[in-house]
């Protein structure tokens, strides 16, 4: 089997689908998948840990959010079980049983073991196949990709269905988060909305690909190091240069938060016309995350005292962690008093994860030079950053923007968006726009902070595809 096999159709042609595929053409008249890869299920529950821990850390995980209704509740399965095995697959952390969880295909039994008031059950349900993408004005075809170790990721893939001729192409790079690429219409989030945009009103064909172990992907995300990462991006924009109906002198990369730092990894030698980045910038990652940690605490009103104080330790921790790539036990055995800091990072860290990744993650991306890796993309830039970014600096991104002008005078430019956070949507302070989700909205229900970076990318593209 291939490492460089991706399978999407080029347009709606004669296909050959098996039944359940043909189902989901009836009813998904723009989207319609192809391959072997199954579709993942809609469980009709989440999990979370069972013992208080991190999900990281925690060596059981129960059922939560349970959905009336679904198969799953139908068969029995109750909120506060706790699950010991998924189809006679046994595992000793909870991130573990959560990405088996998301690994389970659509429309087959599944068989769970859980424990409830000190009795072992066997829960067994066939759950739904998760609705496929529907968006209007393009087709949406659901392909593979396999990753140098053989993981099969899902693509998708969305062509423009007016458009004629040779059209210009977007890979995505997207974030750190263990999450799907997809962006069904019911989601109404200020990046969703942004991601939607790109695929709906750039004209360009879109390709994004799944994370191991995210949306239908193999694999683990929890696992996925950062130099995996980008070279499984960089297989995937090589095979999108490939599609015949994609203009090779006008392709773009969209970097979706620590996407903007791997694009121009992926870009390097690809003759990429244009990288635009939602907050992105061209720090060291010792400087990311030192400034994340100092941000954080001033935006949760920590005193001057109480931070310079947290720096000065985190910087030492930092310095053994990134600089000299030592693991944590090493660090911790010789430096005992570093166990407290990394125990008390803002950043969401466990036992063995940062950030939900591995420790190799953030130590493989701190050897990366990512202002050379800009220059030397070749590519024209445009930075988005919103004034209340609560993850990525302004100064970072005007750094990138430094870098790539003093080699390319004009080539790169930074637009920053009033009362708009990390994610394009709108707030009344960078203090509310640090709790995301529970923070107040300065207009309620209205997400309108992803319309204006999205002009500006189709303006910005626009210009460029005759250079």
């Amino acid at each position: 089997m291939t490492h460089y096999r991706i399978l999407f159709s080029l347009l709606v042609a004669p296909l050959i689908f098996n039944a359940q595929e043909q189902k989901i053409w009836d009813v998904y008249a723009n989207s319609f998948r192809e391959g072997s890869l199954p579709r993942h299920a809609e469980l009709g529950f989440k999990v979370a840990s069972a013992d208080g821990r991190l999900l990281y850390d925690a060596k059981q995980i129960k059922v939560v959010k349970l959905q009336p209704g679904s198969p799953a509740a139908l068969a029995g399965l109750k909120e506060g079980d706790i699950i010991l095995s998924i189809n006679g697959q046994n595992f000793n952390t909870g991130i573990l049983g959560s990405e088996l969880l998301n690994n389970l295909p659509g429309e087959k039994s599944t068989n769970i073991r859980i424990v409830r008031d000190e009795k072992e059950l066997v829960i067994s349900f066939v759950p739904l196949s998760s609705a496929l993408e529907d968006l209007s004005g393009v087709t949406t075809i659901y392909g593979s990709l396999f990753t140098d170790d053989d993981i099969e990721l899902r693509t998708i893939l969305t062509i423009p269905e007016k458009a004629q001729g040779k059209l210009p192409a977007v890979l995505v790079s997207d974030w750190t988060t263990c999450s799907s690429t997809e962006v069904p219409l019911k989601y109404q989030r200020g990046w969703v909305n942004f991601i939607r945009g790109i695929v709906q009103t750039t004209g360009a064909i879109v390709l994004r690909v799944d994370k191991p172990g995210c949306g239908d992907s193999m694999g683990h995300c929890s696992e996925l190091d950062f130099d995996e990462t980008i070279a499984y991006q960089k297989k995937a924009l090589k095979l999108l240069k490939q599609h015949p109906k994609v203009d090779t002198t006008n392709i773009f990369i969209d970097g979706e938060s620590v996407g903007s730092f791997m694009a121009p990894l992926v870009a390097k030698g690809e003759n990429v016309k244009g990288i635009f980045v939602r907050a992105g910038g061209a720090s060291t990652w010792f400087e990311r995350m030192l400034m994340f940690e100092r941000l954080q605490r001033e935006l949760l009103d920590q005193s001057i005292i109480e931070i310079d104080r947290d720096i000065k330790k985190i910087t030492e921790f930092f310095h053994y962690y990134l600089i000299k790539a030592m693991p944590l036990d090493k660090i911790f055995e010789l430096h005992p008093t570093m166990k407290d800091v990394w125990d008390n990072l803002i950043s969401h860290n466990s036992e063995s994860k940062h950030y939900g990744r591995p420790i190799e993650f953030h130590q493989q991306a701190q050897k990366h030079d990512f202002a050379r890796a800009w220059i030397e993309s070749g590519a024209r830039a445009l930075v988005l950053i919103g004034e209340y970014d609560q993850y990525e600096s302004i100064e970072a991104s005007r750094l990138l923007v430094n870098a790539v002008n003093s080699v390319n005078m004009g080539f790169a430019q930074m637009n920053v968006y009033p009362s708009t956070d990390h994610s394009f949507e709108i707030f009344d302070s960078h203090k509310s726009a640090l709790h995301g989700y529970g923070g107040q909205r300065k207009i309620e229900n209205d997400l309108i902070g992803a319309e204006k970076p999205l002009q500006d990318v189709r303006n910005w593209m626009k210009s460029l595809y005759e250079q």
